[in-house]
């Protein structure tokens, strides 16, 4: 008996190759691509895979049907799976064909799979599971939906679904006038191949598509068939968001039900995100996810679970990050911008244009008042200079808190000649104040921002009645002889017992500086205005 053993190889040997006669072949710890050409070897008894790793098995091996093949310890996983597939064929537990499709899913290779689509198909109900998953992949590439499906087709769906519940599908198919049945007649038009469908099937005579590719289609098909630039179905998106954003439970209730029924548009995807990360009604919240799910992108979802904390459920996220609008107008056809209207309207100032901008800074003010302290931006529209009646601008909340981020002192103020109050107190600015602040002589309240040099240009600030600042900016504190109007000086810290102390002292030492009328007053923090 004419025996080899190969051990650390990348290729079989020329001269082992024209070695016909040879009746058994080991081959260990190696890596390397067996060739087709072994299926040449008709005299062996005995071929052994010991220890190999990124092992490549020809479909060819499969014509050494009087070899008795064994695989041990092989790496990775999916040669010893082959080995398996190899073993059934050999017992005639599995087709020749299937034999070769089952290799090559396990191997990743490339093959006519229209040629070979039935056995791809049954491999979706072999019992090893990466050939089931391997094949359902393949399955989605051989039948994309590319076909559109007419009234009165049949669709059948064979196997269990994953993707979706039939009982959800058929008032769908239904609106779309295309009828569903569980099982293949001749009159099909569409078979929908499921999990381990367990079925033979008529390849020839029907169209065939995968659970995943029915799904987009259906999707697609459904916001086709709710987008329709109709001037009533407009109108029905429109009714519809309105009920979902009501007060009254009933119409949140009866909107939810007309998407569960009718699909759901990109308009009203945006509404359901919106009602997910604004509502407090669970219940409503439960059915506005499961909706989202059906008819929402999936790479979505993928993409919130990828970046997001586990404090953030299924579709909930934080409504001041950015990145979630980006990849909503990069990915999807969802419009983000009315969802950052609703959930950040801060946001909204910056993203929006145009006349969109002005009427959205317009529902904004109140009482000739816009309180910018929530907005969260390093930079603020100019379009803001353009409500010149504007008598109070505030950037920091009435406790001093602040989500801005501001870097200069923004130019459009100057721009608000009626501004009675200004609020920058405790924003940090890099450089000063422009002298061109000296164009609101109309403003009364000051609260001073931290910046490199005390301003001085506030001197020129006539009708300056209160002057807030911090302690800090107490020692730096000029001469105001200018500010005649000036009431009070409001130095706001959280003292300690000495600060206290320090600030009194300098007091003493500033009040000099100032008109002989205006007095002091200390507070450990910030407090809003009021005349």
């Amino acid at each position: 008996m004419k025996e080899l053993t190969l051990t650390s190889i990348s290729s079989l040997p020329q001269d082992i190759l024209a070695q016909t006669d040879l009746e058994k072949l080991t081959i260990s710890n190696s890596a390397l691509a067996i060739p087709g050409s072994i299926a040449n070897f008709q005299q062996l008894k005995e071929l052994r895979f010991v220890g190999n790793t990124n092992l490549y098995l020809p479909v060819e091996i499969l014509g050494l049907s009087k070899t008795f093949i064994l695989f041990e310890r092989n790496t990775p996983e999916h040669i010893q799976l082959a080995g398996q597939v190899i073993f059934e064929f050999q017992r005639k537990k599995i087709t020749e064909p299937q034999a070769k499709v089952f290799l090559m899913l396990l191997q990743e290779q490339d093959f006519d799979a229209v040629a070979e689509k039935e056995h791809v198909i049954a491999a979706l109900d072999y019992r090893i599971k990466e050939i089931q998953s391997k094949a359902l992949e393949k399955l989605n590439e051989i039948f994309p939906m590319t076909e559109t499906l007419s009234e009165n087709n049949i669709v059948c769906i064979v196997g269990n679904t994953e993707a979706f519940a039939e009982t959800d599908i058929k008032p769908r198919l239904k609106k779309l006038n295309i009828n569903l049945q569980n099982k293949i007649s001749q009159n099909a038009t569409l078979v929908v191949l499921a999990k381990e469908p367990k079925l033979k099937l008529p390849i020839n005579d029907v169209l065939i598509t995968t659970e995943d590719n029915f799904y987009q289609w259906i999707n697609k098909a459904d916001k086709l068939l709710l987008s329709e630039k109709t001037e009533a179905n407009a109108q029905a998106i429109t009714n519809v968001a309105a009920m979902l954003n009501s007060a009254n439970p009933a119409n949140v209730a009866l909107a939810l039900q007309m998407m569960k029924t009718n699909g759901v548009s990109n308009e009203l995807l945006g509404e359901l995100l919106i009602f997910i990360n604004s509502s407090k009604d669970k219940t409503a919240i439960r059915t506005a996810k499961s909706l989202f799910k059906k008819f929402g992108p999936k790479e979505f979802i993928t993409f919130l679970e990828a970046r997001n904390h586990r404090y953030y459920k299924l579709l909930e996220f934080y409504s001041g990050d950015e990145s979630v609008y980006n990849w909503l107008d990069q990915h999807t056809a969802i419009d983000s911008l009315p969802i950052v209207q609703k959930l950040y309207p801060a946001l909204y100032a910056k993203r929006s244009k145009g006349q969109q901008r002005i009427d959205f800074i317009s529902k904004m003010i109140t009482n000739d008042t816009l309180d910018l302290s929530s907005w969260g931006l390093d930079e603020f529209p100019d379009e803001i200079g353009q409500f010149d009646t504007l008598k109070a601008l505030y950037f920091v909340d009435s406790k001093g808190n602040s989500r801005n981020r501001l870097q200069k002192f923004p130019d459009f103020i100057t721009s608000l000649v009626h501004l009675e109050k200004l609020d920058l107190f405790g924003v940090y600015l890099s450089g000063s104040l422009p002298e061109s602040i000296s164009n609101l002589n109309s403003l009364k309240y000051l609260g001073l921002p931290v910046c490199d040099n005390f301003p001085e240009v506030i001197n020129t600030l006539t009708s300056l009645e209160v002057l807030e600042i911090d302690l800090n900016q107490l020692k730096e504190l000029p001469r105001l002889q200018n500010l005649i109007q000036l009431k009070q000086v409001i130095v706001t810290e959280y003292f300690f017992d000495s600060e206290k102390a320090e600030a009194e002292t300098l007091w003493e030492q500033k009040k000099a500086f100032l008109p002989s009328s205006c007095q002091v007053i200390f507070q450990k923090s910030h407090k809003r205005w009021s005349e």
